[in-house]
């Protein structure tokens, strides 16, 4: 494991302290340096100080998340965020001033999820993000979710930071070294994707540049599933990557519509012989236990049978 030396030269300086036992605990690569000021200072790698004194490698501590500058000198970080995000992001600095690619490395292979739905108002992206929570309370499992719609309604649900799928698919599709936890935004119980609201590129992750992202994300070994959200978007791109993944769950609203049957056969074409679980979400009453079912048989890797729940349409 390379060694990243890092100053911390902040005004605060009970704040760099407890940060430095923050980022110590949180990532054994770091050595933190408390400086009280920068004069002839060298040999660290980087220096997180309150202010910049034109070195390449200082970054300045801010308060605000928009003020944020990643890509470019001077390089600025919001200190008010989590030490996994902060490591993330401290390591890809790193990355862009030295070419050098550290990550976390961890043992799990993790195992590809999809989840879709034949119309809107499925609570598609809700189910995904409470399937991820769940594995994680229940089963102890690290989830990683990845929003492959033209609208990310995730930021509705869990609080994770913004970002661009156009910088990581730059860095995927030309087989660059990159620090790929960059592009993660960690969560207590699910980590996601960066993705904004507007994801507009996300209709560019081909089956070729997935594959090439799993690849990078198998190599942090730290997650065990991988939860995409396709909503009701079955582009090209997303039916090629169906075909692809470990599992991919239907959700249903209405499973008498020709359009409802229309979609189930297109998927089970895509499939093959590879398992699909078909999902009615007509009843609220039904979604824990869903939730709960979803879960059980992601993890125990079977044959999804189809589930489905009669719909009731009497009228008192």
């Amino acid at each position: 494991m390379e060694i990243v030396k890092v100053g911390l030269c902040l005004d605060d300086k009970d704040f760099a302290e407890k940060l430095a036992e923050g980022l110590s605990r949180e990532y054994k690569g770091l050595q933190i340096y408390l400086l009280d000021d920068l004069k002839g200072i060298s040999g660290l790698d980087l220096i997180l100080a309150s202010r910049w004194n034109g070195q390449a490698n200082v970054v300045v501590a801010g308060c605000d998340m928009q003020e944020e500058q990643l890509e470019s000198e001077p390089y600025r970080l919001c200190v008010y965020k989590d030490c996994p995000n902060m490591i993330n992001d401290l390591l890809y600095i790193y990355f862009k001033l030295t070419g050098k690619n550290c990550r976390f490395v961890g043992e799990n292979i993790c195992r590809t999820v999809a989840f879709c739905s034949a119309s809107g108002s499925c609570e598609v992206t809700r189910t995904a993000v409470e399937t991820g929570k769940y594995l994680c309370r229940v089963f102890r499992s690290r989830c990683l979710y990845i929003n492959l719609c033209f609208v990310d309604e995730s930021h509705e649900i869990i609080n994770h930071e913004d970002g661009s799928l156009l910088k990581l698919l730059y860095y995927v599709s030309n087989s660059v070294e990159f620090p790929v936890g960059r592009f993660i935004s960690e969560g207590t119980e699910i980590d996601c994707l960066k993705t904004g609201v507007i994801n507009s590129y996300s209709d560019e992750m081909t089956p070729e540049l997935f594959e090439k992202l799993i690849v990078r994300i198998e190599e942090l070994g730290i997650y065990d599933f991988v939860l995409i959200d396709m909503g009701n978007q079955f582009s090209r791109t997303n039916r090629m990557l169906i075909e692809e993944l470990d599992h991919t769950i239907l959700m249903e609203k209405d499973t008498r519509t020709q359009t409802a049957e229309t979609v189930r056969q297109e998927l089970i074409r895509l499939r093959g012989e590879k398992p699909l679980m078909v999902l009615n979400c007509d009843k609220e009453s039904y979604y824990g236990k869903h939730i709960a079912e979803i879960s059980k048989k992601i993890v125990e890797d079977c044959e999804f049978e189809v589930i489905r729940q009669e719909l009731h349409t009497d009228k008192n």
